[in-house]
């Protein structure tokens, strides 16, 4: 354990031989250089995602509601429309995207 302690700490100081060498050279860092339309696509890629998970979670929340009505006419139709409105924000989920796509391609 001691062997692997020391091997580790000679690796980090073989490839800085100074001490804080990262805080001295920064350009020495494996930061990306993005463009802001790539930091754009980025972010509504995330967003989009995260919508196409929450209309998945409520098109589940939507279907456990609906089967466990137990003939309710009003929970019915209240779990009615949890689906529909799932499957419209799973559907602008995936389409924005595509839209976002188009619209920061014809930007550019």
């Amino acid at each position: 354990m001691v062997f692997a302690i020391a091997s580790t700490s000679s690796a980090i100081a073989a490839s800085c031989p100074q001490a804080g060498c990262i805080a001295d050279n920064p350009s020495e860092l494996d930061v990306p250089n993005l463009t802001p339309t790539e930091v754009a696509e980025g972010i509504i890629r995330i967003l989009s995602f995260i919508a196409g998970v929450a209309s998945v979670a409520f098109l589940i929340i939507g279907g456990l509601r609906y089967s466990s009505s137990s003939g309710n006419s009003q929970r019915v139709e209240s779990a009615k429309q949890t689906i529909i409105y799932a499957v419209i924000g799973l559907i602008l989920s995936i389409f924005s995207v595509f839209i976002v796509g188009f619209v920061i391609s014809r930007a550019t």
